[in-house]
This record gives C-alpha cells, sequence and structure tokens, in this order.
C-alpha cells in the first residue's frame, strides 16, 4: 500500500504541474484526507482516518466515473488473560468447572489497517458561481490485519498435561479480513480556479466484513484537479 499511496502522491503532483490545461481533457485527479467512524465487526475502535488519490473519467459535462485508492491508518493493541480452552469433566460443566480445568493464556491483539477501494458514479451541477455540488453512489471496500499472538500462562496441574502439549504452546496467528459494500454521499465543490477545486464530502458505507456488519460514516476533503 506504500507504493499506491507514493504512486497517488506523484499522479497528484503531477496533476497540479499541468494545471489548467487538466480541466480540458476527459478525466481528472486528485487527492482526498478524512476520517471515519462506525462499526466494523471485530476491528477495534471506532474512528480512523485515511489519505490517497483518485482518477476520474468524464462521461459527460455532468456525469463521470471515478476510482479512488487510498490508505486506512488504523493501529490498536490490546491484551486479555482468559481461559483458552477447558477440559471439564461434566456434560454440562458450570463456570467454575471451566475456570478451574481450564488452560489460561495471555492474548496480544494488534489491528492495522491496509488498503481502501472505492469506484464511483459521480453526478454534479455546473451552476454559475464558485460552489456547486455533488452525489455520487457506487462500492467501498478496505483491508485490516489482525494479528494474535497466543501465550501460555498456566494450566491446571490435575489434567497433568507434558510441557510439549499443542495446547501450551505459543501461537502468532495473522488473518487479513476485508469490509465494505454499497457507498454513497455528497460534495460541495468550491471553485478556488477554473481548474482547482477544494471539495467537503460526506458519505456513508454498509455492508459487511467476514459475518459481521461494516457500517461506517466518512467526512474528509477532497483537492481536485481538472473537475
Amino acid at each position: 500500500m506504500r507504493r499506491a499511496a507514493l504512486a497517488s502522491l506523484v499522479v497528484v503532483m503531477t496533476a497540479a504541474s499541468v494545471g489548467a490545461q487538466t480541466r480540458d481533457r476527459p478525466f481528472y485527479l486528485g487527492g482526498v484526507t478524512a476520517a471515519e467512524a462506525g462499526d466494523r465487526g471485530n476491528i477495534s475502535g471506532r474512528t480512523d482516518t485515511l489519505a490517497g488519490g483518485m482518477v476520474g473519467l468524464r462521461f459527460t459535462h455532468s456525469l463521470s466515473v471515478e476510482v479512488e485508492l487510498a490508505r486506512v491508518f488504523h493501529t490498536t493493541h490490546q491484551v486479555s488473560e482468559a481461559v483458552w480452552i477447558a477440559y471439564p469433566t461434566s456434560q454440562n460443566p458450570t463456570y467454575e468447572e471451566i475456570q478451574r480445568l481450564g488452560i489460561r493464556a495471555r492474548f496480544d491483539r494488534t489491528q492495522k489497517g491496509g488498503p481502501a477501494f472505492s469506484a464511483l458514479l459521480v453526478w454534479r451541477t455546473r451552476e454559475p458561481g464558485r460552489l456547486n455540488v455533488a452525489v455520487f453512489g457506487g462500492v467501498t471496500a478496505q483491508h485490516f490485519e489482525s494479528r494474535t499472538l497466543r501465550t501460555h500462562v498456566s494450566a491446571p496441574a490435575e489434567l497433568n498435561l507434558p510441557p510439549t502439549h499443542p495446547n501450551l504452546q505459543t501461537s502468532n496467528e495473522l488473518r487479513g479480513m476485508t469490509g465494505g459494500g454499497p457507498t454513497a454521499g455528497l460534495m460541495v465543490l468550491v471553485a478556488v480556479t477554473p481548474w482547482l477545486t477544494v471539495a467537503p464530502e460526506l458519505r456513508c458505507t454498509s455492508g459487511i466484513i467476514t459475518d459481521d456488519p461494516f457500517r461506517v460514516v466518512r467526512g474528509g476533503v477532497r483537492v481536485l484537479w481538472g473537475f
């Protein structure tokens, strides 16, 4: 994703250098920074930031399609200790029996954000003056990684487990998760120059991440060349 972010930056800088020529072409370029909050299944934390770039292709004076590549800046670290697996002697064990006959482990979980992708259909007004609006819809996907380090803490002596028992060994698991779904939003277009536009935006995404809900509200600012 670092390469993608660097490529996006190069695209934006190139667009700035061509200046007014960009507005006469069928495509436009831009960069975006935003903050978002919501429910992402078992991904801890509710607020993230992101940054990236986009390229758009105009079909008509008002209608265009665009692709956005960004990076989600998200890092959380949680440490907990609990019974990981138990060996109860009864078919319907009580909580106390599970705690007494359970192997306790420490769980160190680190979750990080990764690349994000959006494909959008955009419609905008072109009224005289500096202010216009645009609405858009499409799909969004975001990738996250969750790493869990499990370390054995204690085991009941009555289980008589050897030190080499598999359930007493340390494990280090990495899991990738991609969440997303349909996206819709609104932009306010502020023309700074005939070719440079600053656009505050608000969008909502509702979908799934693994089997859990993925519902995110995002607010950000775009800087667009040639839009």
